[in-house]
């Protein structure tokens, strides 16, 4: 349906122009296909709609339009390629070619080009698996959507890191890209990145006061605002000229200029984010003086360097062979099934790094001067603790997006922040299965500690906990409340000595004090938690733990903020 409307007549915009903004994409291809019988039927030749702005023309019609020029000097509107053709789209359609209509025509032109461009394989297939329907969807939906998707994917939230990696990657392997242009490019980038995360409100920012919209304008729009996710809300009275227009009998409203001028800047803003390539940039000419139509069109026409993508693709499919050859992978595999998570290669890749992270602290690494860290593990024991943990795993993800886009940024630096936005992803999923990663700190070093809480109809409510440490080997505590006493086991994958065998009678013991300190409705002895050296690494599948559960004993479940809170007095313990 998108190749439906791209190959048929510019014509449909104009005669939908009034339709545009509640008609679906399915109406719209229906409308093109109609159009395109009719010019073929008549053995007539027509302009198609995803034509680039200066493609030639026939001849019958330039001769049709040969007078074009003087209309945009009525209209005192700029004599580019674009404006040409939104006057020949009025033309086709004899509609009346005054300022309402010509903004009008032009910037669902340009929505409507830019939109069906972003409608790759990928961007469709995130939209159907979240139930959503493209060909039911306008085109302001659509647009909006993909927006939305870009910047925050519950399926992948690296994407748009990986995008600035791909970036940086051609950044660092183009040749003779000098330091000054280097920093012009991340400048530019980071320009409509920030454009696209805000909903584009410089741009509004820019129509209200009237400026013109150059990238210097736009860059000082964006250190004006507050970034925000939230829609724009302007008010404009009517003494406010948005743009240019001459006294006419019918004027239009002046927030319908708005409208239509907003759409067709953000349109512009979204082409060249989607055509933002080092090699692209080198191609034309850019300064804070350039108008962002004339840069869309710019960069849109020039091609992306077909070596450049062929290293990069090659450089991604390394590291995918390496990471599924590794020894972790088919475990990690298992695990990821019976936890239900979602077998891809971005999930696979994030699971088992986080695994390979929780000894050396480096999930935590990168988020050490993130405050709201260290409310994972301090806030354990609250109520709707998975929901706060959920929270605040985006609000460091969200930190960890801010902190991009720096002159000195490397592809390996964005590749690595890339890898923990996905595994912050695997994260929250896990939560909704009542697992848990937290920071803590042992010795003076901060590794992290998987929490889980099982509990199904066979078994009773348990608590596990892991940590991997330098020392002590790898620590797992189980427990459980049963009869209101609380039992379990301490296990280290170490062997019994002296100072290990002192370690571990210290930490069960303020382990008993920190939960006696925070249950009083529950009896805890070290006599009932027992001590195990050499043990498996995994969790123990069955013993003290599962024995009278898998002989048929249904003991109540216990509340989960009672197992977290264990899970907290066992940080406090070690």
């Amino acid at each position: 349906r998108v190749s439906v409307i791209a190959n048929g007549p510019a014509d449909i915009v104009g005669s939908m122009a009034d339709d545009l903004a509640t008609s679906s994409l399915y109406k719209i291809s229906q409308v093109s296909e109609t159009a395109t019988a009719r010019f073929r039927q008549a053995g007539e030749g027509y302009e198609k709609l995803m034509t680039a702005p200066r493609a030639d023309l026939g001849d019958s019609i330039k001769k049709a339009f040969r007078n074009v020029d003087d209309i945009l000097k009525d209209l005192d509107q700029e004599l580019s390629e674009e404006n040409r053709r939104t006057v020949r789209i009025l033309g086709y359609n004899r509609i009346e070619i005054n300022e309402e209509n010509f903004e009008k025509v032009r910037s669902w032109d340009a929505k409507l080009q830019s939109t069906l461009d972003r409608l790759k394989p990928g961007a469709v297939f995130d939209l159907i698996r979240e139930g959503k329907n493209p060909l039911n969807m306008t085109i302001e939906e659509l647009s909006q959507n993909l927006d939305q998707n870009s910047r925050s994917s519950e399926q992948d939230k690296g994407k748009s890191e990986e995008r600035y990696a791909k970036f940086l990657f051609k950044l660092e392997h183009k040749g003779e890209i000098t330091a000054e242009q280097r920093k012009s490019f991340i400048g530019i980038y980071r320009l409509f990145h920030t454009l696209k995360t805000t909903d584009y409100q410089a741009i509004g920012s820019l129509l209200k006061t009237n400026r013109d919209m150059t990238l210097g304008n736009l860059l000082g729009a964006t250190r004006n605002q507050k970034a925000s996710r939230k829609g724009m809300d302007y008010t404009v009275d009517e003494s406010f000229g948005g743009l240019s227009v001459k006294e006419r009998e019918y004027s239009p409203r002046i927030d319908e200029q708005i409208s239509a001028a907003f759409r067709y800047y953000r349109a512009k803003a979204e082409t060249v984010y989607e055509n933002l390539e080092p090699e692209k940039l080198m191609k034309v000419s850019v300064s804070e003086k350039t108008l962002l139509p004339e840069l869309a069109d710019d960069l849109k026409r020039e091609d992306s360097d077909k070596d450049l993508e062929r290293a990069f693709a090659r450089q991604e499919l390394e590291q995918m062979r390496q990471t599924v050859s590794l020894k972790a992978a088919e475990p990690a595999v298992r695990e990821m099934e019976q936890a239900e998570i979602e077998l891809t290669y971005n999930n696979l890749e994030a699971y088992i790094s986080e695994k390979r992270d929780r000894r050396s602290g480096n999930i935590w690494k990168k988020t050490e001067d993130i405050e709201e860290v260290k409310l994972l593990s301090e806030n354990l024991s609250e109520d709707d603790y998975q929901d706060e943990y959920v929270k605040i795993l985006e609000s460091v993800s969200d930190n960890l997006s801010r902190e991009l886009m720096s002159e000195e940024d490397t592809y390996i630096d964005v590749r690595a922040i890339a890898l923990l936005q996905k595994q912050i992803s695997v994260m929250t999923k896990n939560a909704e299965k009542n697992s848990y990663e937290v920071p803590v700190e042992i010795d003076g070093q901060v590794v992290s500690m998987n929490v889980t809480l099982n509990s199904d109809d066979t078994q009773r409510s348990r608590m596990d906990a892991s940590v991997q440490t330098d020392e002590y080997g790898q620590l797992n505590l189980h427990l459980f409340v049963e009869e209101e006493s609380i039992r379990g086991m301490l296990t280290t994958t170490n062997g019994n000595n002296s100072w290990e065998s002192e370690y571990l009678e210290n930490v069960r013991t303020r382990l008993c004090e920190r939960i006696s300190e925070k249950l009083s409705d529950v009896i805890v002895s070290k006599d009932n938690i027992a001590i195990i050296y050499n043990a498996q690494r995994g969790p123990a599948s069955v013993g003290v733990v599962n024995n009278k559960a898998m002989e048929g004993d249904m003991t109540p479940r216990t509340d989960t903020r009672t197992l977290l809170t264990m899970a907290k007095a066992f940080i406090e313990a070690l």
